[in-house]
């Protein structure tokens, strides 16, 4: 039985879920991507018509489109217009902002019906609009301004209007041979395991002239580490930064500096040696479709190998506090012998992949093996002295944990519950992750993050 519903507007949007809610005067109704994909309709964007089955799915009325002719969206909106600060040089004519891939443009609230004109008014005859608009073609939802550069102006506001939507945005106009003359180095400060490695940034008060802009590096002490590129890091023309790295070689604590003419700015590196025992250090319990490539990567943060003797992996159901009812959810570690320093062991079924020196154990899992969450929970215990070693708890706290072998309920949590912004979904490839790598400051919240590059056996991004 199909179900039709007219105008509506959108009144709010599950991205993780793939649903939109529908609503018009006091009734409302979730639209779900079940059946096909939802087009992206922001908040406050309206559909004129929708078809689709009426379910009922996870104790909620939901409607079902089957295609995208079942969904007629409303004219679009102005939805966004930028970046806040882009640049164009002087002499140029009929030619986007940059640097490139930071373009000025407008986007709509949706695909636009039939040609769609967007006014661009300028604040400075220094800066000219090719035609005062820019038209976003009909289908499309994005369109790039052209501009010519008249004359030097340190700040032209562009003011873009769509029906009674009106957003702005900055141009500096810059001469034609007008270069940088200060340099910013990012992050201020940065910690890395001995031998680690670090990405520095370096960024320009303006975009690098045309041949790029050379930035000079150091390093003090001169043996503390190294970089690469060795002495200098060249910001490509029209661009306004470049990335180098820092590898640890000493062990020692570092300043990093990169000057441009008589400006400079610097990072302090700070060697970490972690924590002091092992640490859960990424997760992937949940996978795009079946999850049937699911794994536990465990770190040695230390300078010295780790036995696996009295270690074991246990799984915590987070809706009774207890370990899963199946056999592989307390996980015996030592027949993986021990983990070297600063080495990885995976717990992972043989779909999962790992490069030596990282060592593997297999405990027979298939698919379905790590809860999804809402809470769930892994702990690391000592078997021996029937204590945490290390501990997460996911999607939610649980503080009472029964943990076989442990007489009285721990917590999972440690400091700060992680965020519930950061969980592993079925729609994004992800893992729950360290970072830094093997970054244990005894605080969920502020040492995990979900990484979309999965590195199991190997440094987390």
């Amino acid at each position: 039985v199909l179900v039709q519903v007219g105008a509506a507007g959108v009144s709010a949007v599950d991205t993780m879920f793939g649903e939109m809610t529908l609503t018009a005067g006091t009734d409302s109704l979730v639209l779900d991507d079940f059946l096909y994909p939802l087009p992206p309709i922001p908040v406050g964007g309206t559909v004129t018509q929708v078809v689709g089955i009426l379910a009922l799915r996870q104790m909620a009325s939901k409607l079902e489109p089957r295609s995208g002719a079942d969904v007629m969206q409303g004219p679009p909106t102005l939805s966004t217009f930028g970046p806040a600060l882009s640049y164009v040089r002087v002499g140029t004519t009929g030619v986007p902002t940059f640097p490139a891939g930071s373009e000025l443009e407008v986007v709509l609230s949706g695909p636009a019906q039939g040609n769609t004109d967007v006014t661009i008014a300028s604040s400075s005859g220094s800066l000219v609009v090719a035609g005062g608009k820019v038209t976003v073609l009909s289908g499309m939802t994005t369109a790039t301004v052209l501009v010519d550069g008249v004359s030097p102006n340190t700040d032209v506001t562009l003011t873009a209007t769509l029906g009674s939507t009106v957003m702005t945005a900055h141009v500096r106009v810059l001469g034609a041979a007008e270069t940088p003359t200060a340099v910013t180095l990012s992050p201020m400060t940065a910690a890395v395991a001995p031998n680690g490695a670090v990405t520095l940034t370096a960024t320009l008060d303006i975009p690098a002239a045309a041949g790029g802009t050379s930035v000079a590096l150091a390093v003090n002490p001169q043996a503390a580490g190294t970089l690469n590129p060795a002495t200098a890091v060249v910001v490509a023309a029209d661009t306004l930064s470049a990335t180098f790295t820092y590898t640890d070689a000493s062990g020692a604590n570092a300043t990093v500096t990169a000057t441009l003419g008589g400006s400079s700015s610097s990072t302090m590196i700070t060697v970490s040696t972690g924590a002091s025992h092992l640490v859960l250090n990424e997760i992937d319990y949940d996978q795009v479709n079946t999850d049937n490539a699911e794994y536990v990567e465990i770190y040695n943060p230390t300078p010295a190998a780790i036995s696996l003797n009295n270690v074991a992996l246990v799984l915590i159901n987070g809706a009774n506090n207890q370990a899963y009812p199946t056999a592989t959810s307390t996980i015996d570690l030592s027949p993986a012998g021990s983990i070297p320093a600063l080495g990885y062991l995976v717990i992972a079924g043989a779909n999962i992949a790992v490069q030596p020196p990282a060592l593997k154990l297999d405990p027979g899992w298939t698919t379905d093996q790590v809860q999804n969450g809402s809470p769930d929970g892994i702990a690391l215990v000592n078997t021996a002295t029937n204590t945490l070693i290390d501990a997460l708890s996911y999607e939610g706290s649980i503080t009472m944990a029964e943990v076989p072998g442990i007489a009285n309920p721990v917590s999972l949590v440690e400091g700060t519950v992680l965020s519930n912004a950061i969980v592993d979904t079925n729609t994004v490839v992800g893992a729950l992750c360290r970072s830094p790598n093997g970054k244990d400051t005894d605080n969920a919240n502020a040492d995990w993050k979900l990484c979309t590059t999965l590195t199991p056996g190997a440094a987390n991004p």
